[in-house]
């Protein structure tokens, strides 16, 4: 097993990314910059070491040059992150022994590429077991999910076992969402997660200074301030959907899909969603938002995990002309939201938003009775899917509009329609998360 140092300062963060390392068989030794640990870096000769750069880091360079100097450690790379700075700071991390330095979003993923590429020049490589198979056998295991006799369960199983060993869900999603789910939640509970996140603190401000919340008097500089400014409700909603989309890169891996195009859908969908779900009632619409945002998730997992099957299920949406969900269960018989069902289980989602998810292709085919919050929120995002592709709000896989009976429309008290002023609310506010 790969053994990596990691010097971090944020505890949310540092809490992250120890669980991540883990997920992909990396084993995390937590330590700071000080001379204690240097020595325990000679005990355990870690074959990486992963450190924050902070504001001040005379110590983080300070570690990095003893390291560089001892024979015995000097062939462990070093590699930094931190927020954007100066080339001339980067220059000096470099001479200091830093071989990379990452700027903040940090993604997982682009961490875990930089780690591989450092470890193959020493003839080493992460340990790719049980989360993470080896190339050969995730190509043995592609062909059991596109063989039509697997069975849907092991085709669900092994889709899991490569994203799980790859990925963890947000925990500021999961602690916004116990925040919502509370009656004592307030914004000082929403404050304390936001500040725990320095890339969603950097952007909460940046946003309650934007022309949309900005005061010609007064410039706001504390999380707290933000809230009140932005307003406890949406501030919870920016957070959710920053979070999601930091997740991976805005690069897709297949032709004919565009995952800024595909955020733009969702968010959208998102926002219809949660309006919704306040004229709709008995809906939590923080938990609708946040399932119109995912409510194609699946599409992007494929995107990241399994291109090549993500190829063929799109050749089949646009030679027959059908939906992507559709075309999904015509060719491995599962669809996109079967993997996320399981996957939400996992990360302790929601029961009723992983309902919703499954439940949005399926709701409006006939009049049912929308008795669990799950359904409800299923109507919820349904139309809101429909109303973002019909306004050409970004776009998905497939140009497929399915019309919906005029009861899904009257159970959303929307019997005239969606109205300009609900458009028009959707397409300002997204400009948010520009």
């Amino acid at each position: 097993m790969i053994t990596l140092m990691m010097m971090t300062e944020n505890s949310r963060e540092t809490q992250i990314l120890k669980m991540a390392f883990e997920q992909s068989h990396i084993k995390p030794l937590l330590t700071k910059p000080t001379y204690s640990n240097y020595i325990k870096a000679l005990q355990y000769a870690p074959d990486v070491i992963l450190m924050e750069m902070p504001k001040i880091n005379s110590e983080q360079l300070h570690f990095a040059r003893l390291i560089k100097q001892h024979r015995k450690t000097k062939h462990i790379p070093v590699i930094a992150y931190g927020d954007q700075t100066d080339p001339a700071l980067k220059r000096g991390m470099h001479r200091s022994g830093v071989e990379n330095f990452l700027e903040r979003p940090l993604k997982f993923s682009q961490l875990i590429k930089v780690i591989s590429m450092r470890l193959k020049q020493q003839n080493k490589s992460i340990e790719l077991s049980a989360g993470k198979c080896r190339v050969e056998e995730k190509e043995q295991d592609i062909a059991l999910i596109l063989d039509p006799d697997t069975l849907a369960t092991k085709k669900i199983e092994l889709i899991v076992k490569h994203i799980c060993g790859l990925m963890a869900f947000p925990f500021t999603v999961a602690k916004v969402l116990q925040i919502t789910g509370s009656s004592k939640g307030g914004a000082a509970d929403l404050a304390k997660e936001i500040e725990a996140d320095p890339v969603i603190a950097t952007n909460i401000l940046k946003v309650s200074n934007s022309v949309f919340f900005a005061s010609a008097n007064r410039r706001i500089n504390s999380i707290r301030d933000a809230i009140v400014r932005i307003g406890f409700r949406e501030t919870k909603r920016i957070v959710m959907g920053m979070a999601v989309m930091e997740l991976f890169d805005d690069e897709s891996n297949s032709a004919g899909y565009d995952r800024i195009d595909y955020w733009y859908h969702s968010l959208a969908t998102g926002l219809f969603a949660e309006r919704i779900a306040r004229r709709l009632g008995r809906v939590n619409a923080e938990e609708a938002f946040l399932g119109g945002l995912l409510h194609d998730f699946g599409l992007l997992l494929f995107d990241e995990f399994f291109p090549t099957v993500f190829e063929k299920i799109l050749a089949l949406t646009t030679d027959r002309g059908t939906s992507f969900n559709d075309a999904a269960i015509n060719l491995l018989g599962i669809s996109h939201t079967d993997i996320v069902a399981e996957l939400f289980e996992i990360w302790k989602i929601p029961s009723s938003l992983s309902e919703a998810i499954t439940s949005q292709y399926s709701i409006c085919d006939e009049r049912k009775s929308l008795d669990t919050p799950g359904k409800r929120m299923a109507l919820c995002i349904a139309l809101g899917n429909l109303m973002a592709k019909s306004y050409r709000f970004g776009a998905l896989c497939d140009q497929y509009v399915i019309a919906l009976d005029a009861w899904v429309y009257r159970e959303a008290k929307m019997s005239g329609g969606p109205g300009k002023a609900l458009v028009d609310g959707v397409r300002q506010e997204i400009q948010m998360y520009r």
